[in-house]
C-alpha cells in the first residue's frame, strides 16, 4: 500500500482510535491545564452539532461531509475523572452507510479527566461515525498562550503541529485562536502540515462554546506528487442542562444495561439473549435501535444455517420467485427441464470476479443446449453492478439482492459465502455445490448428456 492510501486508511479508522486511545497531549511546551476545565458535575448533559469535512486529494480521492449530533451525558464523577456516556449519530450518512439504521451510530462511555484528557474508552459501541470524529473535538484540551506544538483533535498522524496561539476573555468566554507557526525544519519539497482555528470556552458552563478549525496534511505519493488530506469542523453547543435525580437514574440504568448487552457482541456469548433482554427492560432506550437491529440478523443468520442445510447436494432446490435486474420476473418452477447455474456473487468479491470468464465461456457454450445461468448479486450498490455487467458482457439474467431478508433467494439458499455456485438439474434437483475451483463444465456437461 501506498503512503498515500495508508494515510487514508489512518483517517478513516480515527474514530476508532480517539475514544479508545489513551491521555493525549495538548502542547510539548505547554504547562498542564487547570483541573477544573471541565468540571462538570454529575448529571450535566451536553448537547453538540458537529458539521464535518474529509477531502483527500491525490491519486485516490475522497470528498466527504456530514453532520453530526452528539448528546453527551455526565453519569458519574470520581476524584477528577468523569464518565461520560457519548451518543453520537451521523445525520447524513454516505452511500455505504444509506439503508442501514444502525449505520453512523456509536454509544459508549469514556473517562475525561478535567483537564480534557480522555482516559480511555470503558465499554459500549464506537463504530465510526464519521472520519476523524471523536469526543475529544468536544472536549479539546486548550493549549495555553504563545508559541507550541500541539496535535488537532483529527489527524492522520501523531505529528504535532507548531502553532501560535492568542488566548483573549470576555464576558465568560475565553477564546483561542489557533494559528500556523513556523515549521522546525523546512522541506522545500514539501508543503508544512498546518493547523488553524478558534476556539470558545465558557468558563461559567466549563465547555466548549464553539469551534471552527482546519487541518491539512501533505502527503508524498509514489509518482513523486503531493497528496492532500484536509480536516474541518465547526461545532456548536446547542444545550446544556442538569438532569433531575430522576432522569439520571433512568440514563444510568439504560446505558449500563445497554453497555453490558453490546459487551456480548464482541464476545459472541449470548448476544442474542442479552439483547432480548435490554429490549424487554427498555423498548424504546438509547440502545434499542441497534439491539433491535442485532436480534433481527442473529435471527436471520440462525434461520439461514437452517436453510442452507436444506440447499445441498441431492435436495430438491428451493423454489423461488425474483425480480431481475431490468425488472424481469424469473422464476425457477419456469425453468424446469433446463440445467440451471444459480451463481452467488458480487463485485467486491476477488474470486467472484476472476471466475467470471469461465462464466461467460461456459454460457456462450451452452446456452442453446437447455441451459441457463441465474445471477444472485449481494452487491449495494446498484449503478456499480450495472456498470459491471455491462464491460464483462455478462448476458444471463441477474437478481439484485442488496439487504438480506426473508423473502430474497440468498436467504432461501442460505448463502453466506462468495463465490458460491449451485448446478440444479432438469427435475429441480441440487446436483453440484461448489466454489471458485469447482470444475463446472464437466459436470454441466455430464448432466445434459443425462449422465448421473
Amino acid at each position: 500500500m501506498s503512503r498515500f492510501l495508508s494515510t487514508i486508511a489512518i483517517c478513516c479508522l480515527a474514530l476508532a482510535a480517539v475514544p479508545a486511545h489513551a491521555e493525549t497531549t495538548a502542547s510539548e511546551t505547554e504547562k498542564a491545564p487547570a483541573a477544573t476545565l471541565f468540571d462538570l458535575p454529575v448529571g450535566t448533559q451536553l448537547e453538540y452539532t458537529t458539521s464535518g469535512s474529509l477531502q483527500v486529494e491525490g491519486p485516490q480521492s475522497i470528498n466527504r461531509s456530514g453532520e453530526i449530533k452528539s448528546v453527551y451525558t455526565v453519569l458519574n464523577v470520581a476524584g477528577d475523572i468523569r464518565t461520560i456516556f457519548a451518543d453520537s449519530k451521523n445525520l447524513t450518512p454516505d452511500e455505504q452507510q444509506a439503508g442501514n439504521p444502525v449505520a453512523g451510530l456509536a454509544k459508549f462511555n469514556f473517562q475525561l479527566d478535567g483537564a480534557g484528557a480522555i482516559q480511555s474508552r470503558v465499554a459500549g459501541l464506537a463504530q465510526e461515525v464519521f472520519p476523524g470524529w471523536g469526543p475529544k473535538i468536544d472536549f479539546y484540551q486548550f493549549p495555553e498562550a504563545g508559541k507550541g506544538k500541539i496535535q488537532p483533535p483529527a489527524a492522520p498522524t501523531p505529528e504535532r503541529l507548531p502553532v501560535n496561539v492568542t488566548v483573549t476573555e470576555k464576558d465568560g468566554l475565553k477564546t483561542y485562536d489557533i494559528q500556523p507557526g513556523e515549521p522546525e525544519k523546512k522541506d522545500e519539497s514539501m508543503k508544512p502540515n498546518v493547523f488553524r482555528g478558534k476556539f470558545v470556552y465558557s468558563t461559567k458552563d466549563h465547555a466548549l462554546k464553539s469551534a471552527q478549525w482546519t487541518a491539512e496534511y501533505y502527503v508524498p505519493t509514489e509518482s513523486g506528487l503531493t497528496g492532500t488530506v484536509r480536516f474541518m469542523f465547526d461545532t456548536k453547543l446547542d444545550s446544556l442542562k442538569v438532569l433531575a435525580a430522576a432522569d439520571l437514574e433512568k440514563i444510568q440504568k439504560d446505558v449500563a444495561a445497554g453497555v453490558a448487552a453490546t459487551s456480548k457482541l464482541e464476545s459472541g456469548q449470548g448476544a442474542e439473549e442479552a439483547a432480548t433482554e435490554y429490549l424487554k427492560q427498555f423498548p424504546e432506550g438509547t440502545f434499542a435501535a441497534i439491539l433491535k437491529e442485532v436480534v433481527k440478523s442473529l435471527t436471520i443468520a440462525r434461520k439461514m444455517g437452517e436453510n442452507s442445510k436444506n440447499a445441498q447436494e441431492g435436495k430438491p432446490a428451493p423454489s423461488f420467485t425474483a425480480k431481475t435486474i431490468d425488472g424481469e420476473t424469473v422464476s425457477l418452477a419456469d425453468l424446469k427441464g433446463k440445467i440451471v447455474l444459480l451463481d452467488f456473487w458480487a463485485t467486491w468479491c476477488g474470486p467472484c470476479v476472476a471466475k467470471v470468464p469461465e462464466l461467460v465461456k461456459i454460457y456462450e457454450e451452452f446456452k442453446d443446449k437447455g441451459f441457463t445461468i441465474i445471477g444472485i448479486s449481494a452487491d449495494r450498490d446498484e449503478k456499480a453492478l450495472r456498470d459491471f455487467i455491462k464491460k464483462k458482457e455478462m448476458p444471463w439474467k441477474q437478481i439484485f439482492e442488496p439487504n438480506m431478508t426473508e423473502d430474497t433467494v440468498l436467504f432461501k439458499y442460505g448463502v453466506g459465502q462468495f463465490p458460491t455456485v449451485m448446478l440444479i438439474d432438469r427435475e429441480g434437483t441440487i446436483r453440484l455445490v461448489g466454489g471458485f475451483t469447482t470444475d463446472l463444465e464437466s459436470a454441466i456437461r455430464d448432466l445434459l448428456e443425462d449422465k448421473k
